[in-house]
C-alpha cells in the first residue's frame, strides 16, 4: 500500500497535547476578540492587558508544541527500538536454523563413520606428534652427560661455563666393574647397538670365557693412516680377580639372533656372478646346482632363506665330500675373535 507525506502510518497517544493545543487556540481567539473590542474603544490599560494575554497565549501554544514534539520523539524511539528488536530476533532465528542444519550434518557424519582418508590423515598426524615427542626427548637427553657404568667420581676436569667438544675428558670414574675396551673399523661398528651381548676371551687366561654388554660406542672415530676406528666399551657381567688392567682381550659381539634358522657351512656357498648357489647330492650320487638366497652369517655358518630343504646333502668341496643342511633352534650371528671385530651381516 502506498502512502503520501500527509498519510498517517502510526497512531500515537496525543490526547493531552491536542487538548492543550485546542485550549491555547481558544485562548488565542478570546484574546483576539478582546483586542478587537479594545480597538473599538481603545483603553491603554486594557490594551496592555490584551497584549500580555496574547503573549501568554503564544507561550502556551509554544509549550504545548514542545510537549507534542517530545512525546512524538519518545514514541518514535520506542517504535525504532521495537523494529531493531524484531530484526535481531529474525537474525537469531536464521542463526538457529543454520546451527540445526550443521548439527544434522554432523550427526549424519557420526552415523556414517569416518572415511578412510580422514582416518589416514589422523594417523599421519598422530605419527608426526609421536615423532616430535621422540625428537624432543632425544634433544632433552642430549643436555645430560651420563657415564656408561656406575662408579665413584674420582676427579672432575671441567667447571661450570667451560666450553668442551666431543672427546673432551670431563671426569674420571673409578668402578668395581671391569670394562673391556676394543677397537672396531667403520664397517663393523655400523652394526653395533648399545645393549648387545658379547663374549670375551683373554689371551693370558686360556680357560676363561666371560659375557658382557656393549655400554658405549664412540661417536667420533679416530683416523690413522687413512683408516677410521672407533672405541667400544663392554662391561663384563661377572667379575674375575684374575683379570688385570691392560690385558689383551678378544670379543665376539652378537649382532642378531634367528630362531629355527636353516644353516649350512660357509664353504658350501658358491658364486656365479652375483648369484649364490650350492651343490647338492641326490640319493643316487648325482650332483646338481641349486640357487639359494642367503641370510645372516657368522664365522662358520650361513642362514639359507630359500633354495634348499633341511636334510639335503650339500657338497662342501669337490674333494672333501658332503654335509647335511641342518636347522638350528637358536643361532647367534656376528662377532669375530681377535681384536673384537664382528662379521658383516650379509643378505
Amino acid at each position: 500500500m502506498r502512502s503520501g507525506p500527509e498519510d498517517c502510518f502510526s497512531k500515537i497517544d496525543t490526547a493531552d497535547a491536542e487538548k492543550a493545543v485546542r485550549d491555547a487556540e481558544i485562548s488565542l481567539e478570546t484574546a483576539k476578540l478582546e483586542m478587537l473590542e479594545l480597538l473599538d474603544s481603545p483603553d491603554e490599560l486594557e490594551l496592555l492587558k490584551a497584549e500580555n494575554d496574547l503573549l501568554s497565549a503564544k507561550k502556551s501554544i509554544i509549550t504545548a508544541l514542545k510537549s507534542y514534539v517530545s512525546k512524538t520523539n519518545s514514541h518514535l524511539s520506542l517504535v525504532l527500538s521495537a523494529q531493531r528488536g524484531i530484526e535481531d530476533t529474525k537474525d537469531a532465528v536464521v542463526n538457529a536454523q543454520r546451527s540445526i542444519e550443521e548439527k544434522e550434518l554432523s550427526l549424519e557424519d557420526l552415523r556414517a563413520g569416518a572415511d578412510a582418508l580422514t582416518i589416514r590423515a589422523k594417523e599421519i598426524t598422530i605419527q608426526q606428534k609421536e615423532d616430535g615427542l621422540i625428537d624432543a626427548k632425544e634433544e632433552m637427553d642430549n643436555h645430560y652427560i651420563r657415564a656408561p657404568f656406575g662408579g665413584v667420581m674420582a676427579s672432575v676436569e671441567a667447571s661450570i661455563g667451560d666450553s668442551v667438544s666431543s672427546g673432551t675428558a670431563l671426569a674420571t670414574i673409578i668402578t668395581e666393574q671391569k670394562v673391556a675396551e676394543i677397537t672396531l673399523n667403520e664397517v663393523d661398528v655400523s652394526q653395533l647397538k648399545l645393549g648387545q651381548k658379547a663374549t670375551i676371551t683373554l689371551d693370558a687366561i686360556d680357560d676363561l670365557m666371560l659375557t658382557g654388554e656393549v655400554v658405549d660406542i664412540d661417536t667420533l672415530g679416530t683416523v690413522s693412516q687413512g683408516v677410521v676406528s672407533y672405541d667400544v666399551k663392554i662391561v663384563l657381567d661377572t667379575q674375575e680377580d684374575r683379570i688385570k688392567p691392560n690385558m689383551s682381550v678378544s670379543a665376539e659381539i652378537i649382532t642378531n639372533i634367528k630362531q629355527n634358522a636353516l644353516l649350512i657351512s660357509n664353504s658350501a656357498i658358491k658364486y656365479q656372478g652375483e648369484q649364490q648357489y650350492i651343490e647338492v647330492m641326490s640319493s643316487d650320487g648325482i650332483i646338481s646346482k641349486k640357487s639359494v638366497i642367503a641370510g645372516l652369517s657368522n664365522d662358520t655358518m650361513t642362514e639359507i632363506l630359500s633354495g634348499v630343504q633341511e636334510g639335503e646333502m650339500v657338497v662342501m668341496a669337490s674333494s672333501s665330500g658332503a654335509s647335511t643342511a641342518k636347522t638350528s633352534n637358536n643361532d647367534s650371528f656376528g662377532g669375530v675373535p681377535g681384536g673384537g671385530g664382528i662379521m658383516r651381516i650379509m643378505r
